[in-house]
């Protein structure tokens, strides 16, 4: 499976802690995941039910909610899987759609790493 390098924008995630708190903070990051999660599983559903009018909403709800905790790579990714959908290049977006679940899955990892540090 190929390796989605994710880079991250920790200007938004200082900005989070400091007027939040930590613990607010973390729900607020926790609950964006979450939000971006359950938007690329009905993004995916909607692929593979060839819904792809939905997608570019979709594809910029992720963006948004990834930019608000600096999911910088997510945001470019999901920016790019609304091209897609909104040219009908199904190929590239299935590819698309593939990176952006790869840079979810990566973000979510490394999201932590930043806020521990």
């Amino acid at each position: 499976m190929p390796r989605e390098p994710v880079s991250f924008d920790t200007t938004p995630l200082v900005r989070l802690f400091a007027e939040l708190g930590e613990m607010a903070a973390e729900d607020t990051v926790c609950n964006t995941l979450e939000q971006v999660s359950l938007r690329l599983h009905r993004l995916e559903k909607r692929c593979h039910r060839q819904e792809f009018d939905a997608i570019p909403d979709l594809a910029a709800e992720i963006a948004l909610l990834a930019d608000r905790i600096g999911l910088a790579t997510v945001s470019r990714v999901a920016g790019h899987v609304g091209d897609r959908a909104r040219v009908g290049d199904l190929a590239a977006l299935a590819a698309t759609v593939g990176r952006l679940s790869r840079a979810v899955d990566h973000s979510v990892a490394g999201i932590w790493d930043i806020s521990d540090a």
